[in-house]
């Protein structure tokens, strides 16, 4: 059965309660406000010739231009111009732009998404300029202002050359990061990105059976400092240190799991008795984007069933596209959804600013 739920400001969409929409959201269903807004100017997206993408650096921006832009740019004629960040920092550097912004789309996660909606900063899609919408899963959400591009998992991330040479196991749990074997060795993001919240919240269930009650969790995390190696505020940084062998166990997504692995890096990804925490990634036409034809056109590339079908492989997200299929051998880094604990962003996206306070006053000091 189909029940409307109201998302709140800027969001609307279906929901079906499945198993999978634990781990993708809710039904994919057009309001009736975004059926009826009117179509942005008719000229074609190729003529406005370039759309500015703001996404995750490291391994996410290399498959973006090593594969998808030279065929986005080659079946369009529209360049891609990349903006590395993560979705906090982008979102950052759209609102210094105010009312002229440079970015046309911006990649969003988690509550991050909230931030972008509640605060304008994201405009309604005109989904009529977005016909790949059939690709999506009845399973998954549609927001209003954000079309649900993919979902990922954070977990523990490990150093296999440095397991094998000390001849350890392959952690279990979540607070294997407070052995005192791993003095020195332990890396964890800062908390202004996504990951790093989602980390949080699931370190508090774990303790006290709530997400909400963090103060446990900060608690736990001030424990924590005598093994740090360091807090890094991206993802290059952080793989940086787990190649040189600097970084033997921390916290990160399946995704870069997978990607370093490709890359040929000394990674595990592991499962773990409490489970995995996770988040949605999105896409979002800037308000007042120069480019609004060209960015739908990329949004709708993005949701095309070859794009979803190679992101699992390429970028390391659980995709949305109804046909999209995961490969076997990549099965370890797409647990199922009953093993994936995905916290409420919407309430965590309105808590942010007080989490990142009590963070770098009780933990990152």
């Amino acid at each position: 059965m189909m029940v409307e739920r109201s998302l709140g400001k800027g969001r609307t969409g279906l929901v079906v309660p499945s198993r999978r929409q634990v781990l993708l959201g809710a039904a994919a269903a057009t309001s009736a406000v975004a059926l009826a807004r009117p179509s942005i100017a008719q000229a074609p997206a190729g003529s406005e010739g370039e759309v500015v993408f703001a996404c995750n650096g490291g391994l996410t921006q290399k498959a973006f231009e090593e594969i998808f832009i030279p065929e986005f740019t080659k079946s369009t004629g529209i360049k891609v111009t990349f903006v590395a960040g993560q979705p906090a920092d982008s979102l950052a550097k759209v609102r210094a732009q105010g009312a002229a912004p440079q970015i046309d789309v911006l990649w969003l996660a988690g509550g991050v998404t909230y931030q972008a909606i509640d605060g304008g900063f994201v405009q309604p899609l005109d989904w009529s300029l977005i016909p790949n919408r059939s690709e999506i899963s009845p399973s998954s959400i549609v927001l209003d202002a954000a079309a649900p591009i993919g979902l990922t998992v954070c977990g523990l991330l490990t150093n296999t050359d440095v397991y094998k040479a000390k001849g350890w196991a392959a952690p279990t749990s979540w607070f294997d990061m407070w052995d005192p074997k791993y003095r020195g060795h332990v890396g964890l993001y800062s908390i202004n990105l996504t990951s790093s919240t989602a980390m949080l919240a699931k370190i508090a269930q774990s303790l006290t059976g709530d997400f909400r009650k963090l103060d446990a969790a900060y608690a736990k995390f001030r424990e924590l400092r005598s093994n740090m190696l360091g807090f890094y505020p991206s993802g290059g940084a952080w793989e940086t240190a787990m190649q040189q062998g600097d970084l033997w166990i921390g916290m990160n997504t399946s995704v870069r799991a997978q990607q370093m692995a490709a890359a040929g890096l000394p990674v595990g990804f592991h499962e773990l008795k409490e489970g995995f925490v996770g988040y949605e990634a999105w896409a979002g036409v800037v308000k007042n984007a120069r480019r609004p034809r060209a960015a739908h056109a990329w949004v709708n590339y993005l949701l095309s069933n070859d794009f979803q079908q190679r992101m699992p492989e390429t970028i390391g997200y659980s995709p949305v596209s109804r046909n999209a299929k995961i490969r076997e051998d990549l099965a370890a880094y797409f647990p199922a959804g009953d093993k994936v604990f995905i916290p409420d962003w919407q309430y965590l996206s309105k808590e942010l600013p007080n989490i990142v306070a009590q963070w770098n006053r009780q933990v990152e000091r």
